[in-house]
Formats: C-alpha cells, structure tokens, sequence
C-alpha cells in the first residue's frame, strides 16, 4: 500500500497521545482493518462497523484504524464539539492532563487530506473509541522510490559506525535532529530529559551527545555534570550544548559543566556534519564553544517572514520529504505547547512559563517560523527578570504570531 505516511504518523501520534493522557489505568488498544478496495481482491468487512467507509477510487483500499481506551469516556454531548479547536474532553482535569484543544481538530484535518473520514464514540468498557478512515493506493509490486544521496564534508563510509544521542524533550527539535542525522547515514536514540540521557549512556556507548540546556526533570547542564563524573566509558564522550539563541552567560556556563562545543538553534545539516566531522572523525580534547548568535531583528530591509520555509528547506539540504514530516510534528505538537503556556501564565507559574517559552522559541526557531521566534523570546526574557505582567501582555502576540504561523503552513500542506 501507498498512502502519506508523515499524515497517518502524526493522526495516530494525536490519538494514541489523548488515550493515554485521559487513560489512568486499563488498556489502550489500536486496530487496523480492511474495509473496501477496488482491486479485484476481497476485503475483510467483519470489523467494518459503525460508519460506512466511502467507496474509494478503482485500484485504492480504504483502512480503518481505531484506538480504543479504558480510559474516562466522551459524555453524550461531546462527541460533536471535541473536533473543534481548542475543546478538551473534560474540563476539569488538571494541567498535567490538559489537551492542545488543536490536536483533534488538525487530525481530522489531516485525515480529509487522506480523503478520510473521523468520528469518535464511547466504548462498552467505560472509555472513548477513535477512529478514522484513509485511502491508499493498492499496489500490485513494491515500488522503491529513488533515493538521493546527500555529499556530506565529513567522511561518508564511517558515518553508518557512529551513534549519537540526541536529548531533546520538544518533539519537533526531536524530529528535527533525527532527521538530519539519518541524511548523513548516522543512528541516533532520543532521550526526553537529563535523566533519560544518563539512563542511556550508562546503557550504551556514544559517539557524540547533542544536548538541549533546558528540559524539565534534569537539565543539560545538571545531565552534562554527572555524564561527566560517571563512568570512565561516558565520561569522555563529546557533548554539544544544542539551544535557542543563549542568554548571556550560557556559554561560560555550558564550558564549566563539561560540554565541548555549542550549536544554536535552528540546526542545520551543514552544521550538524561540520560536529560530527570536528568530534568524532577528527576529535580534539580542547573544548571549543562557538559564538552566540543574535536573535535577528526586523529591519526596512530584511522584514521578519511569518514562515521562512525557504530557509528551512536549505538547512535540510532541500529535503521535501524531511520538511514535511517536521512540519506535521509542529502542526500537531505546538499547540499543546501553547496551551501549557497559557496555564502556566495564568497560575503565575513564572519560572515555568519562561522555560516553556523558550522550548517555543526553539521549536519555532527550527521550522522557521521567524515572527513567532520573536514573540516567544521576548516572553522568555521577560520571565528571566522575573516580570509575570509584562509575560502575561506579551502572550497575545505570541498567540497572533502562531495563528499566522498555523495558517500559513496549514495552506501549503493542502
């Protein structure tokens, strides 16, 4: 089968992330069936439920995928408001519960672009029940796309020797970083925080460790410190600091904890081979930590764009399908963001608003979304001077920026 494997991912992404957000104990299961092709070749329509599946194209198949939860359950009067924006399944869970208010909303969204449909009801054991249809194309041979093989400075046959670990606790950094060390033919895991990092170097050996400075549970410089009293097989693995335009004083403090150089983002794959060239195919112990860059300002001449997706297609060496698969990761995870953002802001909670804003400004940083960057950074500075007024006013334009944002990419992935 032939379909849109970045859309499909980031539906089921959604789906399976809600089911365990409003499951507390039990079970969530996710099913895959048949429902019609028109191939010539019989379709299994014993699990064809509930709604009939629209009568596809000659030569495509329909597929229904359903998770299903044990989890709270959707009331009665629900089920039609929870595809609209920013309406949660129940209100009264606490922040460590709370939906995007988006993320169902863009699944369906996604799924009409599969020439899908997407409904939702309750289920006999108490939970919720998801599901959504989508069209492929029924192949009769495996078709092998051509690939195209990316130069890289660094030495191409050593690349499949390396592994690194990328510790990133923002999804679309995440994707971002993955995705750039599989252009240049380089394994990668991913942890979410400092701990995770720790698990996983004691776990394994690395060849190099890509680390974020702010995430929650443990930092990248807390992780940095005991990665460096650790082990003697982890403690001289190259660490570069990875951060969203560093506020002053970050250099000097990432150099102390132990890291051997510095990246800003957003990251490209010039940069990130130039690392793995410097690091691990020439590595030197001396500790090089590069110059900050500045948050680019709007000028008469050089206005800031609301997407700059040229400038993101560059630093991916003009990967279409990398762009892409980020851009979904943004669309589905950035208003969770937002919406942690807000409460934070509301509980007054400044330290962790400031943080958070700047895990926006990152994830902005990197898909190019220039204005919302801004918008995010002068909310963050604003918590490091520990201003909650000045971060409550800014936080509309943070919102405005990401409407725009949000349509703008919506329009180019329809």
């Amino acid at each position: 089968l032939h379909g849109d494997p970045a859309r499909l991912q980031q539906v089921l992404h959604n789906l399976v992330e809600n089911a365990i957000r409003y499951t507390e104990k039990g079970n969530i299961e996710i099913t895959v069936d048949l429902t019609v092709r028109t191939d010539n070749v019989s379709a299994d329509t014993d699990n064809a439920t509930h709604e009939p599946a629209k009568q596809p194209s000659e030569g495509k198949v329909t597929l229904r995928f359903t998770v299903k939860d044990t989890g709270i359950g959707i009331t009665a009067s629900k089920h039609d408001q929870i595809f609209q924006r920013y309406t949660r399944m129940d209100g009264s869970y606490t922040r460590i519960n709370s939906g995007s208010g988006l993320g169902l909303a863009l699944s369906k969204q996604l799924v009409a672009m599969m020439n899908g449909q997407m409904g939702s009801e309750n289920s006999d054991t108490n939970g919720a029940v998801f599901w959504f249809t989508i069209e492929m194309d029924a192949a009769r041979q495996a078709i092998v796309p051509p690939t195209t093989l990316l130069p890289i400075e660094s030495t191409p046959h050593k690349n499949n020797e390396i592994r690194v670990l990328v510790v990133e606790d923002n999804q679309t950094n995440q994707v971002v970083a993955h995705g750039i060390l599989e252009q240049l033919g380089i394994a990668s895991d991913i942890a979410e925080n400092g701990m995770e990092a720790i698990d996983a170097v004691n776990a394994r050996s690395y060849d190099l460790i890509l680390m974020d400075i702010q995430m929650p549970i443990m930092n990248g410089i807390e992780a940095t410190r005991t990665i460096r009293e650790g082990p003697s097989t982890s403690r001289k693995t190259p660490i570069v600091a990875m951060t969203a335009y560093a506020m002053q004083g970050d250099r000097e403090t990432c150099l102390h904890a132990g890291m051997n150089d510095y990246m800003t983002k957003p990251i490209s794959s010039e940069g990130v081979a130039a690392m793995i060239q410097k690091w691990v195919h020439q590595p030197t112990a001396a500790c090089h930590i590069s110059p900050d860059l500045p948050i680019p300002k709007a000028t008469s001449a050089n206005p800031l764009e609301v997407w700059n997706r040229s400038g993101l297609l560059t630093r991916l060496r003009g990967s279409e399908v990398l762009a892409r698969k980020i851009e979904l990761s943004f669309l589905g995870e950035m208003p969770r963001q937002m919406d942690t953002l807000r409460s934070f802001l509301q509980d007054g909670c400044i330290d962790d608003a400031a943080r958070q804003a700047h895990t926006i400004k990152g994830a902005s940083s990197n898909i190019g979304g220039e204005i919302m960057r801004n918008a995010a950074f002068a909310i963050e500075e604003a918590g490091k001077a520990g201003d909650l007024a000045t971060m409550q006013k800014r936080l509309p334009d943070l919102e405005a920026a990401f409407a725009q944002l949000f349509s703008a990419m919506k329009t180019t992935q329809n």
